[in-house]
């Protein structure tokens, strides 16, 4: 038997519709806007009424016999998952209309790709609306010469219903396919447009009305397509004759010819007149199989018990017939039924175990069989990729007939090699990403595919571990606002999870989970894709109304919903925002252990991505291991979240515990923050400190962002390591990166990272103007450049509050070194011009922080304040502004009261207080040393010494609290030891004050100033007279 011996099945042309193909026609010849919507059951002719449609248009406006200048060269099926968000459906519309007519969108799809290829994922979401935009403009304008355009598959936008995002007004329209194209693609119509669509019944006619009410320019008309009527059934199967007459098989012509006289109205009531069983039936017939039994009776009795009750029966027996066909047509096609996401030749080798003599996957022999297999009517071909699907209403019968009944070993065989494949094919794509030097956005565009199509099997194989790698891939898509691997990821969701419900194999997972689920990350695209925490706290309030009762219930998914309620909050940084979004942050962390307690099991072990390759997890246990994985996710970003919390708020050693735990389970999850975690921690790290550390941390974060070819996060890892160089001294060299990273970032649209990188390069800049620094250039220009980029840093972050608090310092304390400068040239007109400037940044700093609660910023503030003071030679007025810092600090952060009662919780102590109360005392140190060297009385002399050696011993002790190897402390070491160079103090008197100021303040000996004095002139005995 031949390989394409199921002849009916064999491709014929279109049966009966003449009345549907002459209206077409005319709706088109006559111009105007036109909407066809044909409803009808799977199996019942759609799909074939639109191929017909478009290749006759095609050929009569190739001819110039219709006013269509644009027919649609293939449908565009909404059953694949690259069409699932606007972005993707434009870029298929232009695919089957061509190039021509859509340079602009072209243009700036080319933008997106190449901002995504970069990282700069900022840029590509806001391209994302102009694209929409710029596509319905140009379409528009195509459309006034004539477009033809067939839509298939349109129910499955049904399961993209969109929900509280709606009632809270949110612009889904930019981010959902159902609503992009019922709401705003058809309401933009008015030129001469002929769409026509298809879809099983549902609501998308209701749908479609209203979309034409909205329009008035839209002509509608819904069709409810039925099946072939009892002439158009007997023609179909003397078509079917003709055909087998035609190749030259004589017998099967014949049978089915007296089949067609004899039998046709039989066969009609027994196949509803459904060409797809239509096709099955005339196969039997052609080479003179059995039929089903009721196939035997008369008309009569077959009316009399009600054909309807027959159809199960004939259902099954034809499809056992494709199942049980003794060719390799049959393999071939039981294997495609598993294979809903469409298959390849690599993959269908792989499930029907065919190898090579030497072992590898037979790809040759697997091709052979398609080529003749994609003749059949029952199997489509996507042109453009060559993958081979079943037609839709077949996977449902093969599902039902012969999926239900595989095997428990067959099943585990089948998923566990598709598995494989996907894997396989995830990490050759990733690594040819790795391999080009340029953008690649075919390669990511295969990748979202390739992880949206894992997430199907994962869902239809172990539907509780299936979420959990959704989860997985969902909180990566948002966090790197990937809009479109995001959404590609919900529209597969929703329809596998409708699939399984259907077919009665959800397992355990809960449909209201899953629906709280769907509504927290409509809240989280509102936090991230729209920039709009307001709107997203709006929208969680709604969840928390609508599941408070459930909520216990609801375990991980009410967490997750907890977690963003917090980073909303972060983001906004309203007042008690931060506070209420640490005790969200600590519930998280609390709830993610109590899922995960108990002893480790072994998948927890081998980590998420070693367990994804063979997740053997017994059946019973799975939804308990999703559990697990969901939660260890949750808890890796509700630590980072912790983290930033800690450093903005100055507890830098708990912002290291934190990101390091983040980092720790990002690691084992193969999570693609981990970047972000490890510049995160590189920088607490350095406030710390640890330079050391921190710098082999950002090395790795930038390994890794050049690995991924992500130029965004490789410019932030670069500013990180200047940061790192710039802590440790090495200013020169900070600006080196800076330098490199604002290479990159010039290309993107990245204004926050631009205005760090800015803030960088002003610190560094500072550190140069001090008095003894060295720097290449000249002073003049170097001065007015680095003004020039302090201004760029308080404009570029002038949207995050947090950041702006830290430029207008970093600005006021820039203008407070020119001032000094000019101030010991004497120049004190420019002197002054530089004072005022830096006094009213730094009193614009002292309002805006305090009205934010961050008193460690605002006591900073009035510290530089002092320091600008003493430069101008107001002590008194450096007195008043460090009693107003010393205000803002809280009293257990001082000495005495320190040294007595040790500041509780010293992990979660709020360093910046102690730098500002570090640099404060050396302030008053300076003053008193000051007062010393210029003092002719002896005994003011020694009383100014000790004095100055008690704020010395209380500003290295405060520095010290921070870290041993904290910067602030070496830079005030290095200045210190300066000073005792040029001022020669009797050496032995500081000691011996050394001495009396630590027993008097309680503080710890030998302190940090003794060690300090023992280190660079001796200890104290070689002092002694």
């Amino acid at each position: 038997m031949n390989l394409t011996d199921l002849t009916a099945a064999r491709r014929i042309p279109l049966i009966g519709r003449h009345e549907i193909l002459l209206e077409i026609e005319r709706r088109v010849k006559r111009g105007g806007t036109h909407l066809l919507y044909f409803e009808g059951e799977g199996g019942i002719g759609k799909t074939a009424l639109l191929e017909a449609v478009l290749r006759q248009g095609k050929e009569r406006a190739e001819s110039g016999s219709i006013f269509a200048r644009s027919v649609a060269c293939q449908i565009v099926d909404l059953y694949h998952v690259d069409t699932h968000t606007p972005e993707g459906l434009i870029r298929r519309v232009i695919h089957v209309l061509g190039d021509e007519g859509f340079a602009q969108t072209i243009q700036v799809r080319e933008e997106i790709d190449r901002a995504r290829g970069v990282g700069n994922v900022d840029l590509a979401a806001e391209r994302v609306g102009l694209l929409q935009e710029t596509f319905l403009a140009e379409f528009e304008g195509l459309a006034h010469e004539g477009v033809l355009l067939a839509f298939d598959t349109l129910e499955v936008l049904e399961y993209e219903h969109a929900g509280l995002e709606t009632e809270q007004g949110l612009e889904v329209a930019r981010l959902s396919t159902r609503e992009w194209l019922f709401s705003t693609f058809l309401c933009s119509l008015k030129s001469h447009v002929v769409l026509l669509m298809a879809g099983r019944p549902g609501d998308s006619g209701a749908l479609l009305a209203e979309a034409a009410r909205q329009n008035p320019f839209l002509q509608f008309r819904h069709v409810q397509l039925e099946a072939l009527n009892l002439d158009e059934t007997r023609d179909y199967l003397q078509t079917i004759a003709r055909v087998e007459e035609e190749q030259g098989d004589a017998d099967a012509a014949a049978r089915l010819s007296s089949f067609a006289d004899e039998r046709a109205e039989i066969v009609h009531v027994l196949t509803a007149g459904r060409p797809i069983l239509l096709a099955l039936v005339s196969d039997l017939v052609a080479h003179g199989w059995l039929l089903p039994p009721p196939f035997g009776r008369s008309v009569e009795e077959l009316q009399q018990q009600g054909a309807g009750a027959w159809w199960p029966e004939i259902e099954w027996a034809l499809v056992v017939r494709i199942q049980e066909s003794p060719t390799p047509v049959g393999d071939v096609i039981r294997s495609l039924a598993w294979l809903r996401m469409g298959a390849t030749p690599e993959l269908l080798a792989r499930i029907m175990g065919l190898t090579t003599p030497d072992g590898k996957w037979d790809y040759d022999a697997v091709e052979e069989t398609l080529d003749q297999v994609t003749s059949l009517t029952l199997v489509k071909v996507r042109p453009d990729e060559g993958r081979v699907f079943l037609h839709d209403e077949m996977y449902t019968l093969l599902e039902r007939y012969v999926l239900s009944q595989a095997s428990h070993e067959e099943r585990e065989r089948v998923y566990e090699a598709i598995l494989d494949y996907y894997q396989d094919q995830a990490e050759d794509l990733r690594q040819q990403i790795e391999k080009v030097t340029g953008l690649a956005p075919g390669y990511y565009a295969r990748l979202r595919r390739t992880y949206v199509e894992e997430l199907h099997y994962r869902l239809r194989y172990r539907p509780s571990l299936g979420f959990a790698y959704y989860f997985w891939r969902a909180e990566e898509a948002l966090s790197g606002l990937d809009t479109e691997l995001d959404l590609m990821l919900r529209a597969e969701l929703l329809r596998t999870i409708k699939l399984l419900q259907d077919t009665g194999t959800l397992g355990e997972l809960s449909r209201e989970e899953l629906e709280v689920d769907a509504a927290v990350r409509w809240g989280i695209r509102s936090l991230f894709f729209l920039n709009d925490p307001q709107g997203a706290l709006a929208l969680f309030e709604r969840v928390r109304e609508r599941w408070a009762r459930s909520a216990e219930e609801l375990g991980l998914a009410w967490v997750h919903l907890k977690l963003y309620r917090a980073v909303a909050r972060i983001l906004r940084g309203e007042e008690q925002d931060w506070r209420e979004a640490r005790d969200l942050l600590l519930e998280v962390e609390r709830e993610c252990d109590q899922a995960l307690a108990g002893p480790p099991d072994a998948a927890g072990t081998r980590g998420f991505l070693a367990w994804l390759r063979s997740p053997r997890a017994p059946v019973e246990a799975e939804a308990r291991e999703g559990q697990r994985w969901r939660a260890r996710i949750l808890k890796a970003l509700a630590l980072n979240y912790q983290g930033y919390l800690d450093r903005q708020q100055g507890q830098y050693k708990e912002a290291v515990r934190h990101y390091q735990a983040s980092a720790m389970l990002q690691r084992r999850l193969g999570m693609a923050g981990l970047a972000a975690v490890l510049i995160n921690l590189s920088y607490a790290m350095a406030l710390i400190g640890e330079c050391h550390h921190a710098r082999l941390l950002a090395e790795e974060a930038e390994r890794c962002a050049r690995r991924h070819g992500q130029d965004y996060t490789l410019a932030v890892a670069l500013n990180v390591r200047a940061l790192v160089e710039e802590y440790d001294g090495h200013h020169t060299a900070a600006l080196r990166f800076t330098d490199n990273a604002l290479t990159i970032v010039r290309g993107l649209r990245a204004p926050r990272v631009r205005g760090l990188i800015y803030l960088t390069r002003v610190r560094a800049c500072r550190h140069l103007i001090e008095p003894g620094a060295v720097y290449d250039t000249g002073e003049e220009l170097f001065v007015e450049q680095a003004l020039k980029e302090a201004n760029q840093a308080v404009n570029l972050l002038k949207n995050n509050p947090p950041d702006r608090v830290t430029a207008l310092i970093e600005r006021g304390c820039l203008h407070r070194e020119i001032a000094r400068r000019h101030y010991d040239a004497g120049d004190h007109v420019a002197a002054l011009q530089a004072a005022r400037s830096a006094e009213r940044n730094l009193e614009r700093t002292v309002t805006l922080a305090g009205a934010m609660d961050l008193s460690d910023q605002q006591a900073l503030a009035w510290t530089s304040l002092a320091w600008l003071w003493y430069y101008a030679g107001h002590n008194d007025e450096a007195d008043n502004a460090l009693q107003e810092a010393a205000r803002c600090v809280p009293p257990e952060y001082c000495f005495p009261a320190l040294a007595q009662a040790p500041c509780q919780h010293r992990q979660e102590a709020r360093l910046p207080f102690w730098t500002t109360l570090g640099e404060g005392e050396m302030l008053r140190a300076n003053i008193a040393l000051d007062e010393s060297l210029h003092s002719d009385d002896e005994e003011a002399k020694s009383d100014r010494l000790k004095e100055a050696v008690k704020h010395i011993t209380l500003g290295l002790s405060y520095y010290a609290q921070v870290a041993n190897q904290y910067y602030e402390l070496t830079r005030a070491e290095e200045r210190l030891h300066k000073r005792m160079v040029q001022d020669r103090p009797n050496i032995g008197l500081l000691h011996r004050f050394a001495r009396q100021v630590a027993t008097e303040q309680g503080i710890e000996q030998p302190t940090r100033f003794q060690e300090f004095l023992d280190r660079m002139f001796g200890p104290a005995d070689l002092w002694t007279p």
